[in-house]
């Protein structure tokens, strides 16, 4: 079995085992480095925001898939929730005001993030069968009361939102947008305030989505998994 990853930009470790290769490229142009009907497992992680042209995308996996290959996607919706009234459609949250801008500058530069919710219908009207979708909930922050929960929030707080919040924000905020450096900054100071409060138990939906390339003749059939 061999591994094969692909990034925008050149960023893997230098020591990887030797089944495993990575290479630079962008997956919405054409894949003229790797054969047809060859994989068995196509996988895309916190990606679908960034997908310009859905369904020439799934046409592409397609053609590289073996029959009976999967694809799957793994996205968040990135709209804060919770279930109880910490954060209801008037609460002041700072984070929950982040995401629409963010959703506004993309779509400025042509893009959707909240992508995800079109995938399952886009993958049934390519052809692809068995589409499944298998729901999760990503809590944002310490406020979980299961350990396993607590640990996932913390870790997405620290890595993902905390420390790479500047960096998230500048292509939606400063060239979607057209805001300055100076105000970005400004604006994430009550973004960050907003995420290290524990009182307001919000979460991202966590959604993966998958689906098989038909074998010859076959018919299949359509599931979603709460």
């Amino acid at each position: 079995m061999c591994v094969f990853g692909c990034d925008l930009s050149p960023i893997q470790p230098a020591y990887v085992w030797d089944n495993v290769f990575f290479s630079a490229g962008d997956f919405e142009e054409d894949w003229t480095d790797y054969p047809e009907n060859a994989f068995d497992f196509i996988h895309m992680r916190y990606t679908a925001f960034s997908i310009k042209d859905l369904e020439a995308l799934l046409h592409r996996v397609m053609k590289h898939l073996r029959p009976g290959g999967y694809v799957e996607f793994q996205e968040m919706t990135y709209w804060p929730r919770a279930d109880d009234a910490t954060l209801t459609d008037t609460t002041p949250y700072a984070f929950r005001d982040f995401c629409y801008y963010t959703q506004l500058g993309l779509a400025n530069l042509g893009l959707d993030l909240h992508m995800i919710g079109r995938i399952p219908a886009a993958l049934r009207s390519s052809r692809y069968e068995d589409v499944t979708e298998v729901r999760h909930k990503l809590p944002i922050g310490r406020w979980a009361k299961d350990r396993r929960q607590r640990q996932k929030g913390i870790w997405f707080l620290r890595m993902i939102l905390m420390e790479g919040l500047s960096a998230i924000s500048k292509r939606p905020l400063g060239q979607g947008l057209g805001w300055k450096d100076a105000q970005i900054e400004m604006f994430l100071v009550d973004v960050r305030k907003s995420l290290n409060d524990s009182g307001v138990h919000s979460y991202f939906p966590f959604t993966i989505v998958y689906g098989r390339k038909p074998f010859e003749g076959s018919a299949g059939t359509d599931t979603a998994t709460q």
